[in-house]
């Protein structure tokens, strides 16, 4: 009978059913004759590229049952099982890769996939310490990934219970005196304006310029260029909003910045609650924004968009709370960010 449990090698989910992952059979019957089959232990490494797994993945197949995989994919059967879980780590390291790299695999066919052999797989240099340290080695790091899970799991759900909070404030109207405002009744819009891409510059010469989102790296402005040229300008503290497609992102100007046609900035009496209430409306955004290639919103747009605001007091009751509530995500983000950092360091020591 033929196998038909076709399996995906995901950089984010790992070895997984290709229905599950595609929900549907991509793999039709009849062009899986040369597929691979694989069982509980044995690796797959699939050759493109992606954030998540700059090298490609490289994962262990868990199944009970076994699967078929694409022939794209290159396979490796551990000799002996209790070697699975270390070379598990192993694969997670880079060291393979600098093996690999040095000795051909940069000459992929395609930019975004890595030129992997079976002759290049045989050559992968693996040192093996003693079983005991090869056990004490993977749960250790066993222990720092579910330290890292955990973590994880924490900023998701402070994230999940912001969005709560935003809704039960700004829908169900907490404290009193709302009223309904245009947003250029209570702020000053400024709408970017492309410099003379001739100013453009990475020297430092003039003020960042802020183009867009790529220029915007966990909700602070990280302007990757400058202009010496400046069109319009905002000062540190303001608020940017982008007006072309993804439309409604919010982030703060840590600095003095020129603002690029992306994007716009906004201050008010109350930056800090106005910042929270468009956090809020991020969203909302998506039914006003125009057609085509590029969506985007106008001045008018944002000026125009209805809110609903409380009084001063209600204001700065909100924003003070929700700033706290902020920096406490934030600093648990910022554990995240130190435990994956922690966990690189040792795969690296631990592998190179």
């Amino acid at each position: 009978m033929r196998n038909t449990n076709v399996i995906t090698n995901s950089a984010e989910f790992g070895l997984i059913p290709q229905r599950s992952f595609f929900d549907k059979d991509i793999a039709v019957e009849g062009n899986t004759d040369k597929y691979y089959i694989i069982g509980q232990g044995d690796f797959v490494y699939n050759p493109r590229k992606s954030t998540t797994a700059p090298y490609g993945p490289f994962n262990c197949y868990q199944g009970d049952d076994e699967g078929i995989v694409s022939p794209l994919y290159t396979c490796l059967k551990p000799l002996h099982k209790e070697f699975t879980n270390y070379l598990l780590w192993y694969f997670r390291s880079s060291a393979w890769y600098s093996y690999i790299y040095h000795n051909g695999a940069q000459g992929g066919a395609r930019h975004d996939r890595v030129g992997m052999t079976n002759e290049l797989m045989d050559g992968i240099p693996v040192n093996l310490p003693c079983l005991e340290e090869q056990k004490k080695v993977s749960e250790f790091l066993t222990l720092v990934e579910e330290r890292i899970t955990k973590q994880h799991q924490l900023v998701e759900a402070l994230k999940s219970y912001k969005r709560g909070l935003l809704k039960h404030i700004f829908d169900d109207h907490y404290g009193s005196g709302w009223h309904e405002v245009s947003l250029g009744e209570i702020s000053q819009i400024t709408m970017g304006q492309s410099p003379d891409s001739a100013s453009y510059n990475i020297d430092q010469i003039g003020l960042p310029l802020v183009q867009g989102n790529a220029d915007i790296t966990d909700g602070i402005t990280t302007p990757q260029r400058y202009t010496s040229a400046p069109t319009k300008i905002c000062d540190a503290g303001s608020i940017i909003l982008s007006v072309r497609a993804p439309v409604g992102s919010v982030s703060w100007a840590n600095q003095r910045l020129c603002l690029g046609r992306g994007v716009c900035a906004i201050t008010a009496q109350n930056t800090k609650f106005l910042y929270q209430l468009l956090i809020h409306h991020q969203d909302d955004w998506k039914r006003i924004e125009q057609g085509g290639t590029f969506t985007a919103i106008s001045g008018d747009d944002i000026s125009s968009f209805k809110v609903s605001v409380p009084n001063k007091d209600t204001q700065s009751t909100i924003s003070f709370f929700l700033s706290k509530y902020d920096a406490m995500e934030q600093r648990e983000e910022n554990v995240l960010r130190v435990l994956q950092r922690q966990k690189a360091a040792l795969l690296q020591q631990l592998f190179i």
